[in-house]
């Protein structure tokens, strides 16, 4: 189906019809006066009509149609006083016109058109020039057809689980819209045990099924249950079988691919009890079983345990906690179960003593425990459930955790800001040291001399007065102060030269030398 395109052509639902039936649509766009369907061959027939307000879709309709009807069509309209394009052809076929009926046949079986292309034959007795073969539809609307002049049709291999239906028809060229009756259909499915058998056949045993049961593996007596097994596709028989405590199956077939095959048990009772497990059978051989699911009845014993914990709520926070399952009966067997319902208990533990450890419940949770009890040769039989015991931890205010949240805050940012003075303070004495030595370097080489001859006298100063310094600082010019210190030689000597001795002194004695610092105004006033 075609919508129009633009205000100059309409279109057509292009269809094939059987005798007696009725044609069909034309879209045109909206504003249109008047509307023609022509037949061209084999004789020109007009059909008009008048489009009401904005329709779109405009019919033509042909009942009880005969070959008379079949031919080629197309559609027009006019709109505003201009006549449209004409659509594009449409070839009305009917069918049953020639009353031979095909025969139509294939060189191969449904096995082998699964794994290569196969020939199929229409064989006539009359002298048709035209094969038509369609695949899919029905006797009366056959689709997607194809047309040649020779009996004989290649078909590409089909995949397991698919299906197809062919008919073929015979023609004449110069008449190629009157077709014979069609032949029996001829039917292609490839079952998929097929090429699962010989998937098996390549690699072994088939493959253990899956189990599971809904709503889940312990019901109360008098509820559904609904038990799954999931097979590969293809297989001819599933089997659920109860191991204990008394051997029973139950059998049932797939259809088609199915792979999860259901078992619906009603109002169970005790005697439904027991351990399960699922296999299949895949024409040739039996799987491997299934996982054991165990069906746990409650309710079949009468007593009610009793359970009781040995801390309140606000304890279960902070500590793990005791529950102790009381009972009168001697049951050898007790379960603790974790949620869930009366009916359908969750998350079950099980021991042969009646004291359970439970871990601390965080703020803002809750748990509902029960307890039940049982024996160990029918351990899926259990007692009636004891009344629940729930243990609900509050969460904290929600204006707490603000003030938390920001006191955290703020602590983090005085320790943002402590790490901060640290490393200022640590680069601003660096930075210091730094420029001393710089000043030093940057005293002048006829300072030095001047200095030297002036406290050339101080060369011989003994050791022992190493720690002597001279305070004589004469006014330099430029705001600069010159400051002489006696400082000693092994401390300096890696960022000064010692001034010439005129007194030898003994290596192991502390040698003095002095050194001139220039500082600025500033930095001296600093």
């Amino acid at each position: 189906m075609r919508h129009c395109h633009g205000p100059w052509s309409c279109s057509f639902w292009t269809c094939v019809f059987n005798v007696a039936e009725d044609l069909g649509t034309v879209w045109i766009p909206p504003g249109v006066t008047i509307v023609r369907l022509v037949r061209l061959v084999p004789s020109t027939v007009w059909y008009y009509g008048t489009p009401q307000g904005a329709q779109e879709v405009f019919e033509f309709t042909l009942k009880n149609i005969i070959q008379s009807n079949a031919g080629f069509y197309y559609c027009e309209y006019i709109r505003r006083g201009e006549l449209s394009r004409s659509s594009d052809i449409l070839e009305l076929v009917v069918t049953g016109i020639y009353n031979e009926k095909p025969f139509l046949s294939a060189d191969a079986g449904p096995q082998e058109i699964s794994e290569r292309n196969v020939t199929l034959l229409c064989d006539t007795q009359s002298s048709f020039d035209t094969f038509i073969l369609c695949r899919g539809g029905n006797a009366s609307f056959p689709q997607n057809c194809s047309h040649q002049d020779h009996s004989t049709f290649l078909i590409s291999p089909m995949r397991p689980g698919h299906r197809r239906t062919y008919r073929c028809f015979g023609s004449l060229k110069h008449s190629s819209y009157l077709w014979s009756l069609p032949s029996d259909p001829l039917e292609f499915s490839i079952p998929l045990f097929l090429m699962v058998q010989k998937i098996w056949a390549q690699h072994g045993p088939p493959p253990q099924p899956s189990i599971w049961v809904v709503p889940g593996a312990v019901v109360s007596t008098g509820s559904d249950v609904t038990i799954f097994c999931r097979t590969l596709p293809g297989v001819t028989t599933v089997r659920l079988a109860r191991l204990a405590p008394s051997t029973v199956w139950y059998d049932g077939t797939p259809q088609g691919a199915q792979e999860v095959f259901e078992f619906s048990l009603k109002n169970i009772t005790q005697s439904n009890a027991g351990v399960y497990f699922c296999a299949y059978f895949n024409g040739s051989q039996w799987s491997r079983n299934s996982n054991n699911l165990e069906l746990v009845i409650t309710g079949v014993y009468n007593e009610k345990p009793f359970l009781i914990a040995d801390s309140g709520p606000q304890e279960i926070s902070e500590r793990n906690v005791t529950l102790l399952c009381h009972t009168h009966s001697s049951f050898d067997i007790f379960i603790l179960c974790r949620g869930g319902n009366v009916s359908y208990p969750q998350s079950c533990s099980r021991q042969d003593h009646s004291t359970f450890l439970i871990s601390p419940v965080s703020p803002g949770n809750k748990r509902t425990y029960r307890c039940f009890g049982s024996h160990k040769k029918t351990s899926y039989l259990w007692s009636l459930p004891s009344d629940p015991v729930e243990f609900s931890i509050p969460r904290p205010p929600s204006h707490i955790v603000v003030w938390a949240s920001v006191a955290a805050a703020c602590f983090l940012l005085f320790l943002l800001f402590i790490c901060l003075y640290w490393l200022c303070a640590k680069h601003r004495a660096t930075n210091g040291e730094t420029r001393r030595q710089v000043k030093y370097k940057r005293a002048s080489p006829a300072m030095d001399m001047e200095e030297k001859h002036k406290y050339g006298d101080l060369e011989g100063i003994p050791p022992e007065d190493c720690r002597k310094v001279d305070t004589q600082a004469p006014a330099a010019e430029d705001t600069q102060e010159v400051t002489y210190a006696h400082l000693c030689q092994e401390v300096l000597r890696e960022n000064m030269d010692p001034l010439p001795s005129s007194t030898t002194q003994d290596t192991s004695t502390q040698t003095c030398v002095y050194a001139s610092l220039m500082l600025s105004q500033q930095e001296s006033q600093t």
